[in-house]
């Protein structure tokens, strides 16, 4: 079995740089004709949303919750010079990890009694997520209330 690290450490590994091809030709939003960044009309700061108050609020859970760490690959990633090689890169780092934090951060919370009316969500893509008020490819789905 592989070390059980905490959540808190599984979070804090970096993932693998993805390099960008000498021949990448970037441009618009090729692919989804519901949303592109000329969309977005304005941004706000959010300074609630801070390492120190996520810290204060849920530090035992992610020090005390533990999984297997990772297997990252040595061998450097091909270049990425299309879109579809970016989400194949996506799909094989950033979502596996991202829905292994929800499901080890969320069972965690349940374990210790200290859900207080969160709603248990997961990540997924394309048809296998509900979309709550969002456009895109990638959607959080709510698991319950």
């Amino acid at each position: 079995m592989a070390n059980q690290v905490s959540l808190l450490s599984y979070l804090q590994v970096a993932l693998p740089a993805i390099p960008i091809g000498l021949n990448a030709n970037p441009g618009r939003n090729t692919t989804n004709s519901e949303y592109e960044a000329s969309d977005i009309k304005s941004t706000a700061a959010w300074p609630e949303f801070n390492l120190n108050t996520i810290l204060q609020q849920y530090q035992h859970i992610l020090q005390q919750c533990r999984l297997p760490g990772d297997f990252i690959p040595t061998s450097r990633p091909r270049a990425i010079t299309a879109e579809n090689a970016l989400r194949s890169k996506i799909s094989e780092y950033v979502i596996p990890k991202i829905r292994r934090s929800l499901r080890v951060g969320f069972a965690g919370l349940a374990a210790f009694n200290q859900m207080n009316g969160i709603t248990t969500v997961s990540f997924d893509v394309g048809e296998q997520a509900q979309r709550y008020g969002a456009t895109g490819d990638l959607c959080i789905t709510r698991i319950s209330h």
